[in-house]
């Protein structure tokens, strides 16, 4: 399914000779498979989810576990997500396809950073980063726009994001959205997606819902708490304070 969608998109062509290495490449627990299934897995699970939320959903498409929670648990937003899959970054170039590279990219950068501890556990410290400029490597080949080129790698260096905001503060949550912007929501659908694709059939159900619980809690805080959290009023501004204070314009103003 994942290299069918792939080959559709025209991207395996440039997308193989930076990922290629991501072939057998292992990965520890709780990752089932290795590097290259993984992605392959990542990428059919994002098609998945982004089938749930557009207007192409079934009673079908929607009948597995995974896929039924999201429709309970994020279909209050369902309109105002196709609103931003339907916004096309570049003119004539689908936003869907757009989240499909990311997936396909979002580990290239793990087999130039892996490493094994003495417990020979494999980490990959930093690989986001590397991925973030792998893609827009791959980005500048396809001569996507620089805005494409600048989301996706906001996409790749962040997708990991949402997996440690385990009870996220306000403050957190803020600090997220105003970092990433609309671009946030990007994350937040493939973050569910490399969920997905991490456990394969070793799924846990309470796992899955505390997953997916956070994602909502995020795009709560973006669509229904714009103005208190993400983008709140600030208490004081320069002038006030220059007013107040008896204080000339300068850098002393910005650190106060």
């Amino acid at each position: 399914m994942a290299l069918r969608v792939a080959d559709k998109l025209g991207l395996l062509g440039v997308i193989v000779p930076e990922t290629d290495d991501l072939h057998d490449m292992p990965q520890s627990a709780p990752h089932v498979f290795d590097g290259w299934q993984h992605t392959l897995m990542v990428v059919e699970r994002l098609h998945n989810i982004l089938t749930t939320i557009s207007p192409y959903r079934t009673d079908e498409t929607a009948a597995v576990f995974d896929l039924g929670v999201i429709v309970m648990a994020l279909d209050r937003y369902r309109s105002r997500l196709q609103a931003h899959i339907d916004t096309s970054l570049s003119e004539g170039r689908s936003h869907w396809a757009l989240l499909l590279f990311a997936a396909l990219m979002h580990d290239a950068g793990k087999p130039q950073t892996a490493e094994q501890d003495d417990s020979v556990q494999w980490h990959f410290y930093g690989h986001e980063k590397i991925g973030a400029e792998m893609i827009e490597q791959r980005a500048d080949i396809l001569r996507l726009s620089n805005v494409e080129s600048q989301r996706l790698a906001m996409i790749v260096k962040n997708h990991m994001r949402p997996l440690v905001l385990e009870n996220p503060s306000k403050r957190s949550v803020h600090r997220f959205w105003h970092s990433l912007g609309e671009a946030g929501i990007d994350v937040c659908l493939l973050s569910l997606a490399d969920y997905l694709g991490t456990y394969g059939m070793t799924l846990k159900q309470d796992d899955w819902l505390a997953h997916l619980e956070r994602i909502r809690h995020l795009l709560e805080a973006y669509f229904d708490q714009y103005e208190q959290i993400v983008a709140p009023p600030s208490l004081v501004d320069g002038r006030q304070l220059m007013a107040e204070l008896d204080l000339e314009p300068g850098a002393l103003i910005g650190e106060l």
